[in-house]
């Protein structure tokens, strides 16, 4: 595919409209738009279609400029220029100086001021330092009143706190006697409820054993009334069996007799414990009372001490107010005398500073603005540009700006320095129309910025250049003029073909790339040497076609 590309270019073909070049290249194209006769084999005029090279890009002319400038100027004016550093064509490092102004003037005032300054230091400092020390003797009363006061206060909340502690375990002890006690009645109505259960047990363990016993006495009679038969072997089994079913069951009942008489002894003790939890729970609710009525006493106590100190604390709040107010006063008068002596002095600071003009990048000096002893009235004093790095700038019109997207490739070609195209990258596109383009004839037009991806040695600031955009690149695919594709009623795209020149067969295709010229199909029913009908009233050469 390459070596394809390589080839093509040898047999471009342009079109250009509005700045924007749709390019066929190699063997795709129609024969008639190459340039070759029309068909003649029937009375329709056709074309054979065959595959070309697709290129859309937007050229544009722009100039180099310097990928970075600076201007530097001075704050101050309306002095002498003392002089000059730089000419043009001088390099110059970030931080050189360009010129230098007079600053005798400034410096008097300078001085001036600082002395101004300096006197209302002192004399705010003996305001202040009197305002001071009233302000820290009604702090020390407010202090020594305080305390006195948080003493009293301290002593009262420390009762109550007491008083407190006492009531909380009563509140605590009487907590843990109910649950205690709540604890116990469940203990002991499970006892009860298990003794319960022991006795109905015995009682049906009981029952059971008396039923053996009568079952056991019927069958050793009927052992007896079979003795000497042949039954007799079986009712004495049956006796044996009973005997031994009575004895398990009689130990049972006497196991069960017993857990029954243990369940109502712990039954019995159970009750007592929860009778004593009942009494302890009793006689700690009645002490609850006495220490309620402590505790709010206490407090009482604790709330007058502290309204007598919030009485004194306001009074001496009010004094200390007052020196405070007066403190703050005689500082913010001071703050505010001295900000202004200091602003002024840091103004001229600046401006004595700003006197000294200096460079802010490394580059060439590429104009000099003043002259040395001359009166300098504001404004740009050089221009300093960095030729160690270039952009190109161009202007696009409203119509193509949609079409770029910062990252293109661009072709760049500098004819002061080569013929040959030089690869860049579109690295800026502005917002908005360009300052600069609505001074010329097109005041919609929008600045654009390309970088070259290797710098070029030999290039200067202000040379011309032409810069081609690639918006968009096909290699080998059909493609006809926009005008020989026709719509049928559901708007599906088609060509008219013929195999013959006098009969036309639709084929249906899909469109893609589109130049100003041309329109990329495809479809399953195209292929190379087809036939393609000319619509009504377009050439039948290639002539016409191109501008």
């Amino acid at each position: 595919m390459k070596e394809k590309k390589k080839k093509g270019k040898k047999k471009l073909i342009a079109i250009s409209v509005c700045g924007v070049v749709a390019l066929a290249v190699g063997a795709g194209a129609l024969h008639s738009i190459a340039g070759k006769d029309a068909a003649s084999a029937g009375t329709l005029k056709t074309a054979e279609l065959e595959k070309m090279d697709l290129k859309q890009t937007v050229t544009l002319s722009g100039v180099v400029d310097s990928a970075e400038s600076a201007s530097p100027v001075s704050m101050v004016n309306g002095v002498k220029v003392r002089s000059v550093k730089v000419k043009v064509g001088d390099r110059v490092k970030k931080g050189d100086v360009i010129a230098e102004l007079d600053t005798t003037d400034l410096e008097k005032s300078l001085a001036s001021l600082k002395t101004t300054l300096e006197h209302a230091v002192q004399k705010n400092e003996l305001d202040l330092k009197a305002a001071q020390r009233g302000y820290d003797q009604a702090v020390a009363g407010k202090q020594t009143a305080s305390e006195r006061g948080n003493r009293t206060i301290s002593d009262a909340q420390q009762q109550y706190r007491d008083a407190v502690d006492d009531q909380n375990q009563l509140y605590s002890d009487y907590d843990s006697a109910a649950a205690d006690r709540s604890y116990k009645e469940e203990i002991a109505a499970q006892a009860a409820a298990e003794a319960e259960a022991a006795s109905a047990n015995a009682l049906m363990l009981a029952s059971e054993r008396d039923a053996i016993k009568k079952e056991l006495t019927a069958a050793k009679a009927d052992a007896r009334a079979a003795a000497g038969t042949d039954a007799a072997a079986a009712a004495d089994a049956r006796v044996a069996d009973l005997e031994a079913q009575f004895e398990t069951a009689d130990n049972a009942y006497t196991e069960a007799k017993q857990a029954a008489a243990d369940a109502a002894a712990y039954s019995g003790e159970c009750t007592q414990a929860m009778l004593a939890a009942v009494t302890k729970e009793t006689e700690l609710k009645m002490g609850m009372s006495s220490a309620e009525k402590a505790v709010a006493a206490a407090e009482a106590e604790s709330r007058r001490a502290s309204e007598a100190k919030s009485d004194a604390d306001s009074e001496s709040d009010s004094h200390v107010a007052a020196s405070k107010d007066s403190l703050a006063t005689l500082q913010l008068s001071s703050d505010d005398s001295l900000a202004d002596l200091k602003k002024q002095i840091s103004t001229l600071e600046e401006q004595i500073e700003s006197c000294t003009v200096k460079s802010d990048i490394d580059g060439i000096v590429t104009e000099v603005a003043v002259k040395e002893g001359e009166l300098y009235a504001g404004g740009v004093i050089a221009v300093v540009q960095d030729d160690s790095s270039y952009k190109l700038t161009a202007y696009v019109d409203q119509y193509d700006i949609s079409k770029l997207k910062k990252g293109q490739d661009t072709d760049i070609i500098v004819q002061a320095v080569s013929k040959d195209a030089m690869e860049g990258t579109l690295d800026y596109i502005a917002p908005t129309p360009s300052a600069a383009a609505e001074t010329g004839s097109d005041s919609s037009s929008y600045e654009i910025n390309a970088v070259l991806k290797k710098n070029e040695p030999d290039l200067r600031i202000g040379m011309t250049a032409k810069l081609i955009v690639n918006i968009q690149e096909k290699d080998q695919v059909y493609a006809i003029p926009e005008s020989y594709i026709l719509k049928d009623e559901d708007g599906n795209a088609y060509i008219e073909v013929t195999p013959d020149g006098n009969e036309k067969e639709k084929v249906p295709v899909t469109c893609g790339m589109q130049t100003d010229y041309y329109t990329e199909i495809s479809g399953s029913g195209l292929k190379d040497g087809l036939l393609v009908v000319i619509p009504d009233g377009e050439a039948e050469d290639g002539s016409s076609l191109f501008y």
